[in-house]
């Protein structure tokens, strides 16, 4: 049961200089209650000198939900820790459309489990305008992102059909 001192403790500890390990599991714990007065605190973790804390501060900022949010973790994209920029993508995938260009840009990452997580968000996304770059991604040297492509591509065609509403013609 989470209460607002719960909250506001764990914000402290997200600041607790001493002891990265104390300061990541703050934010994995902050992002599970899901309370929004975390996600300042959270979007300032994102610059923590320490990549394990920067990497736990966009599942739980994705966890959360807070389009406030949408533009640091699109910084975090950037992350030197490919860890990061994978979990930044896999946050901006529930922020939406207002993610898409950005992540289209990171189709390119050097790390391939980062642009499988891109590919991954975008066909969750499902927003058409990223139907070309998937398609391009498909000559992807990893066999895991192109598989990955092969599915987003299904998923963004399937949420621009209409429906027929069980009619057939």
């Amino acid at each position: 049961m989470k209460t607002k001192n719960d909250v506001e403790g764990l914000i402290k500890v997200l600041k607790y200089k001493k002891d990265f390990k104390v300061r990541a599991e703050a934010a994995w714990v902050l992002g599970k209650i899901g309370d929004g007065s975390a996600v300042e605190p959270l979007i300032h973790a994102l610059k923590d000198k320490h990549w394990s804390v920067r990497w736990r501060s966009p599942i739980a900022l994705g966890e959360i939900g807070n389009p406030i949010a949408i533009n640091s973790l699109i910084q975090a994209l950037k992350d030197k820790h490919w860890t990061v920029r994978k979990k930044a993508a896999i946050a901006l995938r529930n922020l939406g459309e207002p993610a898409v260009e950005h992540l289209i840009r990171a189709l390119k990452d050097k790390n391939r489990v980062v642009r499988w997580r891109v590919v991954e968000a975008l066909g969750k996304i499902g927003d058409k305008i990223a139907l070309n770059p998937l398609k391009q991604t498909l000559a992807d040297e990893d066999w895991d992102v192109r598989k990955a492509v092969r599915e987003a591509l299904e998923r963004v065609e399937k949420k621009r059909k209409p429906e027929n509403n069980g009619r057939s013609r």
